[in-house]
């Protein structure tokens, strides 16, 4: 029997989050535990449910939340038993109540149209979680009816658009897809908002998927100087896989790009739980952890960097998170003294070796 695989080791989120079809297995409310609201119109299936999630009999046609109640919501394998002509309305009220800023993450089985004798869709898979650094895997199968029913990324990633939505990133893996979508502050736009440096106004920008390229130079551009002044990079970095890479953390993270005089000058990207780099700490719900910081050379000493992490510790208390939390390489010195001239804490080595400084200060709005 082939399974197909969806990996949720890395899924976090800063506050409630909406699981839509959230009945049955329950699986995102297994994962991210009281944070999530779960919502399904046959109480059966929220019966079924084990987990820490607040279970709520509720059509996601009509959802009984006012406008931006939530930080994030999730599909997981729901809108395959929705009818088609549903799925446009429950979209919408989705939309309705995430704060803006907010995500919606789907995960769904490419369906194709029935053919004559086709009876029954049903789709395999093994579901891999993270509780610490232990891996869990679990499996199961999903089956709907065929006839008339038909899905697929694209066609979906258009009803969202629609909406409002703009696309984050998605991914493959065999007959599922994973899709990542945003609620813009600013309709159409990532525009977030402007912030004063030296050199004049930075915009910030929420990034997404048509942005990789810009957050993409700024961090290859960043890490070259380290490599210029003695410092380690991974060579990946600096190919396709570097721009893999960064195109996962605007799908998956919260992606942030700061522009002068409309050039890209410095980037960063936040998640909110970390526990390879804070242990039990990571996992504690009170921070923000601060990625990918990087300044282009050409912007180097105007505060681009200064501006935007400041902004990010408003951002991260706006989440409802008390700290922001980042490390560097513990051999550079000067990056060492100048996050403590920023008022970051030292909290000890971390990573293989210890060559990790991990800092720390208090989020403030």
């Amino acid at each position: 029997m082939a399974f197909d695989i969806v990996d949720l080791s890395q899924l976090t989120a800063p506050g409630l989050v909406l699981d839509v079809g959230g009945g049955g297995e329950g699986i995102i409310g297994s994962v991210l535990g009281r944070q999530v609201i779960a919502i399904d119109r046959l109480r059966e299936e929220l019966k079924e449910t084990s987990n820490d999630a607040l279970k709520l009999v509720m059509d996601a046609r009509d959802i009984s939340f006012v406008d931006e109640s939530f930080d994030e919501a999730t599909c997981f394998f729901s809108l395959m038993y929705m009818p088609p002509e549903s799925i446009p309305r429950v979209l919408s009220e989705i939309f309705r109540v995430l704060r803006p800023g907010g995500r919606l993450r789907i995960w769904d089985a490419e369906i194709p149209p029935a053919g004559p004798r086709d009876k029954l869709f049903t789709i395999n898979l093994e579901i891999l979680s993270c509780a610490h650094v232990h891996l869990r895997t679990y499996k199961t199968g999903y089956g709907v009816s065929w006839p008339g029913r038909s899905l697929n990324r694209s066609i979906l990633e258009h009803l969202a658009q629609d909406c409002g939505f703009m696309t984050l990133g998605h991914a493959e893996s065999g007959r599922t897809f994973y899709l990542s979508l945003l609620k813009p502050s600013r309709p159409g736009s990532g525009h977030v908002c402007y912030i004063q440096t030296a050199a004049g106004p930075m915009e910030v920008v929420r990034a997404t998927a048509k942005d990789m390229r810009d957050a993409y130079e700024v961090l290859a551009n960043s890490c070259r100087r380290v490599v210029e002044f003695g410092g380690k990079i991974p060579a990946w970095l600096f190919t396709a896989d570097g721009q893999q890479h960064v195109s996962e953390k605007i799908r998956d993270s919260d992606y942030f790009i700061g522009y002068i005089a409309d050039s890209p000058a410095t980037v960063l990207w936040i998640k909110w739980a970390d526990f390879c780099s804070w242990d039990d700490a990571g996992i504690d719900g009170q921070a923000g952890y601060v990625h990918g910081f990087g300044v282009k050379k050409e912007w180097a000493g105007a505060g681009a960097g200064k501006a935007l992490l400041e902004w990010a510790s408003s951002y991260v208390a706006s989440r409802g998170r008390r700290l922001i939390r980042l490390e560097c390489d513990a051999k550079n010195v000067p990056l060492c003294a100048y996050y403590e001239r920023l008022g970051f804490e030292d909290r000890g080595l971390a990573g293989p070796g210890h060559q990790l400084r991990r800092y720390e200060r208090r989020a403030s709005e």
